[in-house]
């Protein structure tokens, strides 16, 4: 519903999408090779990105894998800080990532007050499940 950049509404595969200049707020953007199917959007290439431009406090992702995913996580260009939900982990290259692999709702976001902010997603290989974002 508030996909922007590829052609809503169309199920299949889309390719080469690409991150348009300026971000509209509560909007979602693809970037790489993605099939989108009536429930998800599914990356079908390596270093595939979700950008959501969002207004709220708490960010939660419901999604899946077949095999662990590893997604880095980017709140406005950075990685997180003391934001960052339960379900992400920081790295010892200070990298925030999130494990995907079971069906659930993942905890990305669990910030102390609301605000605007550009949430990112870099997923490391295909296979990602994207169901859907919701926001507190």
């Amino acid at each position: 519903q508030f996909f922007q950049n590829g052609t809503p509404g169309v199920t299949g595969d889309q390719k080469n999408l690409q991150l348009p200049d300026a971000l509209a707020s509560d909007t979602l953007y693809l970037s790489g090779d993605w099939h989108i199917a009536n429930e998800f959007a599914q990356n079908n290439s390596a270093g595939a990105r979700i950008v959501y431009r969002y207004t709220g406090k708490d960010v939660f992702f419901v999604s899946e894998a077949d095999t662990e995913t590893i997604v880095e996580v980017l709140r406005d260009g950075k990685p997180l800080g003391s934001e960052a939900g339960a379900d992400v982990v920081k790295t010892i290259e200070g990298n925030t990532v999130v494990n995907i692999k079971g069906a659930r709702l993942y905890k990305i976001i669990q910030d102390a007050q609301s605000g605007i902010h550009t949430l990112e997603f870099i997923i490391l290989k295909p296979g990602l499940k994207a169901f859907t974002f919701t926001f507190g």
